[in-house]
């Protein structure tokens, strides 16, 4: 089974993994007397713990950064958990279907907005523009445009015209072109699990398995590689792997701020039905048993999480950050319907806005994303041309018209600021004062046989590389390393 790239995240979310296990060598037994040791005399000053910041009052929540949400004692802060689940600007579990070209690169809203001057003749683009597919095969008819690398677990690809993969390809299938002379050039190295015709240009090494066939022209002979190409699944969908957005909500029923800010909130306007609601919330985190109103307007202007523990149905919906300090994590544990416009989130800063749907999602209207969007049971369509400033993490998407992604690499160092679990700060002193004596001898015998083996067949790896191949996906190697261009 694939290791995947994320990281223990949240304590019932994601089971822990290692993408570097060792065989365990032998042991042995023996035996041996006990001696007596001396006591001795000192005085000392020491640290120590303080309260475990992931369950401090709303002082300490508003006073640090990386929003925090656990499941349980030991869990991790939101920024971690945003960090980890997204790695990829588009990322589907089943099926990805685009009615016109597709676009996918990236930018570091700490550096500006998308595409802003940068001084020197560079501007706020860069090549961290990831696309997964964990099914398969990806047929476009137009043309594909990636500043990065495409993943494509389940099968081959058809790219349209002119096409372009700046970075590596992976493919578990054929690599077809419809007759189409120039179809795709993929800028670094290409992994076909199938043929591969003549529309393909590979600027690097082309891997292929013995029985493929291909074409003269896509890569000169001495770049062609001969090799199994193992089965690689980009995104995170196993039963395993899912975020347990539910266990997190129920983890806010039970440590939330709906009864100490001040203003207080109205929780039951939230789910009444029907109203108009135009709504400041400020520093904290938020629990509500629902959501069902007519155009829902969120004004955030610091850290706020806030829990749905149910349907968030609304006739429309805007998510507003009023300044640089405001960040929001949503998490609904159910459906989320959307009848009119959706504005989620901020274009100039996606990183600081994460939503993570457990239900499906229905986007009935324009949607307007500036955010990190998690909804793995999804099946999302959208109409008309669409632009996404952050990331989708989806079942199946369907772009009616063309899509362009523009992810926000800053969402990598959401858990830069994050407080490790238990650390605090403390001093004491103690003095002691003892005396003693001990002698002690003895003998041990001891023998021991083992052996261990250990195979690694299908995982990858965060560190250590021979070649692509190795490292998890949307990582590269080089170096020996495992590394991620462009983020």
């Amino acid at each position: 089974m694939r290791c995947s790239l994320l990281a223990l995240v949240v304590v019932a979310a994601l089971p822990d993994c290692s993408c570097d296990e060792k065989p365990q060598p032998g042991e042995g037994e023996g035996e041996g007397a006990e001696g007596e040791g001396a006591e001795g005399e000192g005085e000392g000053e020491g640290e120590g713990e303080g309260e475990d910041p992931l369950e401090g009052s709303l002082e300490e929540f508003c006073s640090g950064s990386g929003a925090v949400v656990v499941v349980e004692p030991g869990g991790r802060c939101a920024g971690d958990l945003a960090a980890d689940t997204f790695q990829f600007a588009l990322c589907a579990c089943d099926d990805i279907v685009v009615g016109s070209n597709l676009l996918i690169d990236a930018f570091d809203s700490r550096d500006g907005s998308y595409g802003a001057d940068l001084g020197g003749g560079q501007v706020n683009i860069i090549g961290d523009g990831q696309l997964g597919l964990n099914a398969g095969p990806l047929l476009l008819d137009n043309t594909l445009d990636v500043r990065g690398s495409v993943f494509i677990g389940g099968g081959g690809l058809e790219a349209g015209p002119s096409s372009t993969i700046e970075q590596n390809l992976f493919a578990f299938g054929p690599l077809t072109d419809d007759d189409n002379p120039t179809a795709l050039t993929v800028g670094r190295n290409a992994f076909v699990n199938g043929d591969v015709a003549a529309g393909y240009v590979v600027a690097g090494v082309l891997s292929v398995p013995t029985t493929a066939t291909v074409a003269a022209s896509v890569v000169p002979v001495e770049r062609l590689v001969v090799r199994d190409i193992p089965e690689q699944l980009p995104c995170p969908c196993g039963a395993d792997d899912i975020v347990d957005i539910g266990g997190i909500v129920d983890f806010g029923q039970g440590l939330n701020d709906n009864a100490v800010v001040v203003p207080a909130v109205d929780v039951a306007a939230l789910d009444a039905g029907g109203a108009n609601l135009d709504l400041t919330l400020p520093c904290g985190r938020f629990y509500f048993t629902g959501v069902n109103t007519g155009s829902l307007t969120l004004h955030l202007g610091a850290r706020t999480v806030i829990f749905v523990d149910g349907p968030f149905q609304t006739g429309g919906i805007s998510i507003v950050l009023d300044n640089d300090d405001a960040e929001l994590d949503l998490f609904v544990d159910g459906v989320m319907t959307i009848a009119g416009n959706a504005q989620l989130g901020s274009e100039a800063r996606p990183a600081a806005v994460r939503t993570y749907v457990s239900g499906d999602v229905d986007i009935q209207a324009s949607a307007t994303f500036g955010g990190n969007f998690y909804a793995p049971a999804a099946d999302l369509v959208l109409d008309a041309s669409s632009e996404i400033f952050g990331s989708l993490f989806v079942n199946s998407v369907a772009f009616s018209g063309a899509a362009r992604l523009h992810f926000d690499a800053a969402v990598r160092d959401a858990g830069d600021a994050c407080l490790d679990p238990g650390e605090g700060e403390g001093e004491g002193e103690g003095e002691g004062e003892g005396e003693g004596e001990g002698e002690g001898e003895g003998e041990g015998e001891g023998e021991g046989e083992g052996e261990g083996e250990g195979e690694g067949e299908g995982e990858c790896s965060v560190d250590a590389c021979v070649d692509d191949l190795d490292c998890c996906p949307p990582l590269l190697c080089n170096g020996g390393l495992c590394f991620q261009i462009g983020g």
